[in-house]
C-alpha cells in the first residue's frame, strides 16, 4: 500500500485550506466556511481518487491535491495574465483551485468514496469504491457546482465554466467548448494536469513544498 500522509500533515493541510478560503471576500468567505464546517472530517480525510494508479488515493488526498493545484495555478497565472486579465483574478484562482473537486466529498449525507471491502480489489490497487448509496448520478463537476450553489457560494461566469470544464473530452457534452475556454479555465486545466503528474509520480518534494 502506498505511503499515507501523516495525521499531522492532514491537519496542517486542512488548516491551510480553511485559511485560504477566508480571503474570497466577506460573503463568499463566510459561505465557504459554512461548507467546510459542514463537511469537516469528511472533507479533511477525503481521497482524491479511488485507485493507486490515479492520484492522491489516500486519506487527506483531496485537500492535498487541491492545494497542489492552487500552488501550480499561481505559478502559471503569471503567463496567463499576459492575455486574460479579466478572468485571471486572485480570488477566482483560489476558489476554483480549492473547490474544483469538492464534489468528491459526496453529497450532503453520503461520502462519494468508501473504503473497498473487497481484498481482491484492494490488492489490485482499488482502495476505494463509489458509494452505492447515491441515488442520483452526477459528474464530480456537477456535484461540485451543486454543493457551491447549496451553500450560496456565488460564482462568476468564468468561475462556473472553469469548474464545469476542468478537462474537455472528445466524447462528452463538453467537447463543444474545446478551444473556446476562458483563460481561467485553461489555467485550471493545466494546473490540474501538472498536479496529477506530480502526485502520480510520487514527487513528494514538489507536493510537500507547496507554497502559496
Amino acid at each position: 500500500m502506498i505511503e499515507k500522509i501523516s495525521a499531522e500533515k492532514i491537519e496542517e493541510n486542512f488548516k491551510k485550506f480553511s485559511t485560504l478560503c477566508n480571503v474570497l471576500g466577506e460573503e463568499r468567505s463566510k459561505n465557504v466556511s459554512k461548507l467546510i464546517e459542514y463537511f469537516g472530517e469528511r472533507l479533511a480525510l477525503c481521497p482524491a481518487s479511488s485507485k493507486v494508479e490515479f492520484h492522491a488515493c489516500y486519506p487527506g488526498g483531496l485537500i492535498e491535491h487541491s492545494l497542489c493545484v492552487l500552488s501550480n495555478a499561481y505559478k502559471l497565472s503569471k503567463i496567463y495574465l499576459e492575455f486574460d486579465k479579466e478572468s485571471i483574478k486572485k480570488d477566482s484562482i483560489i476558489l476554483c483551485s480549492l473547490m474544483h473537486d469538492i464534489g468528491k466529498v459526496g453529497d450532503l449525507k453520503n461520502d462519494y468514496y468508501i473504503v473497498n471491502d473487497s481484498q481482491w480489489h484492494v490488492e489490485k490497487g482499488l482502495y476505494y469504491k463509489i458509494n452505492s448509496a447515491f441515488l442520483q448520478y452526477m459528474t464530480v463537476e456537477d456535484r461540485s457546482l451543486y454543493l457551491l450553489q447549496h451553500f450560496d457560494i456565488k460564482l462568476s461566469l468564468n468561475e462556473w465554466l472553469a469548474i464545469r470544464l476542468p478537462t474537455i473530452s472528445e466524447n462528452d457534452e463538453t467537447k463543444s467548448y474545446k478551444m473556446k475556454e476562458n483563460g481561467l479555465g485553461l489555467l485550471l486545466n493545466q494546473a490540474i494536469r501538472i498536479s496529477i503528474f506530480q502526485e502520480k509520480n510520487y514527487l513528494s518534494d514538489a507536493i510537500n513544498s507547496i507554497k502559496i
